[in-house]
């Protein structure tokens, strides 16, 4: 089943009139839309842009690009002309979002899902990968280059297994969709312009940062090999490399980019957005490192090592109980980010014994944070809203591509400590 994506935009002040519209759709239009092989047809409005951002699902041997030439079509659009850009013969202008896709809209979920939590996850400079270097005390190039290098083969080897498991047909369209045309939702918006920022420009935000980070790193080791000349970082590349100037760093840099397609106004808006979302990721931070505080203050981490580790001195047993730690706290609570924290913070002395490094130790809790994504998760109830699907349909899109990460990422874990300790 092909999947078509388009976004149109509506005049201001018409959302309402728009539903309407919608709510009293012409049968015979309906009846086109059917017989030209739409088998299901979604509609979101993102307010903020007054996009509308439409889903087709397809048949096979669909015939939609034979619509504009109907009769009923073209009655339609003059019918709507009046509320939403158009081109001249009276058609919504729209932008295509995608290609069409030869595969049910399960496949594309899924495959966001899996480089969602695989880059989210284990690559800098989210979160929990910058906490990991300081938690566990080890360089944070080293975090990068390792979840580069985990992420591109987890999220690459994952999506193909994913795509196999979706083969053998395990997804029902009838109990884990919701087919129900919707208009509504949507909490993210992109400039009308957008489609004119080059693509370096548009990377440079994520890229920059990632750079300026890994500097120190490489620096360093040059230093170790003779390369370079001192054992201790010059003070401007220190400055550059420390997380939170590349960060910085990259927030001036999307300030930039976005001024070629939006005005002052709108990028002071759009910023004091991203601060109020990063306003809850601090506030989930702070929490997993109280906790983790807490857990440090009482000893359990110290006590756990020294009861479990001591006399068997196991780097397998430690990245085990690492990630079963993080899973546990993960499924209990459902917040990737506290089971993560919480976990480095337990296990933190175990990495200090020096049995096994601690970026492995760091790859274990970060991949067992993942393991279980279910209802008390925020983004499961986003993926499954956005895509029409039931419960049972984010249990297989959501749910099962974490869990596959989580394992991915685990396999990895063992291998690379394994071979390089």
């Amino acid at each position: 089943m092909p999947i078509r994506a388009l976004r149109m935009t509506l005049h201001p002040g018409q959302e309402a009139e728009y539903r309407r519209r919608h709510d009293a759709i012409w049968p015979e239009l309906v009846t086109a839309l059917r017989e030209a092989g739409i088998e299901e047809y979604r509609i979101f409005l993102d307010p903020e842009s007054r996009h509308l951002f439409a889903i087709m699902t397809l048949a096979d041997d669909h015939r939609v690009d034979d619509l504009p030439s109907l009769p009923v079509m073209q009655r339609w659009w003059h019918a709507m002309a009046d509320i939403m850009d158009t081109e001249p013969d009276a058609s919504p202008q729209g932008v295509a979002l995608a290609k069409t896709l030869g595969k049910p809209l399960p496949y594309a979920v899924g495959a966001l899902v899996i480089g969602a939590a695989t880059s989210h996850t284990i690559v800098p400079p989210t979160p929990n990968p910058l906490a990991a270097a300081t938690i566990l005390d080890f360089d944070i190039g080293v975090m990068t280059f390792a979840g580069l290098g985990v992420g591109l083969i987890t999220a690459l080897v994952v999506m193909k297994l994913y795509f196999l498991i979706l083969d053998r047909g395990i997804w029902n369209a009838r109990t884990d969709e919701l087919n129900v045309a919707t208009v509504g939702g949507g909490e993210t918006t992109a400039p009308v312009d957008f489609d004119r920022i080059p693509l370096w420009q548009a990377l440079l935000p994520i890229a920059l940062p990632i750079l300026l980070i890994l500097s120190g790193t490489l620096y360093d080791y040059c230093q170790q090999l003779g390369l370079l000349a001192g054992d201790t970082l010059p003070a401007f590349v220190a400055f550059i490399s420390d997380r939170i100037v590349a960060l910085m760093a990259g927030a001036l840099a999307a300030y930039a980019v976005a001024s070629r397609s939006m005005n002052r106004d709108e990028r002071d808006t759009a910023a004091a957005t991203g601060l109020q979302t990063a306003g809850m990721v601090l506030l989930v931070t702070g929490a997993g490192g109280s906790l983790g505080s807490v857990i440090e203050a009482t000893q359990i981490g110290q006590t756990l090592v020294d009861s479990v580790f001591r006399e068997t001195q196991s780097g397998l047993g430690m990245i085990l109980l690492t990630y079963g730690l993080a899973a546990i706290f993960r499924i209990a609570q459902g917040s990737g980010t506290v089971a993560g924290i919480t976990a480095m913070t337990i296990m933190a002395g175990a990495a200090s014994t020096g049995v096994v490094d601690p970026i492995w130790i760091a790859l274990a809790a970060l991949s067992g944070g993942i393991s279980i994504g279910h209802v008390n998760d925020s983004g499961f109830w986003i993926t499954t809203q956005l895509a029409g699907f039931s419960v049972r349909g984010g249990f297989k899109t959501y749910t099962l591509g974490e869990a596959m990460v989580s394992l991915m990422i685990l396999a990895l874990t063992l291998v690379g400590a394994a071979i390089w300790g």
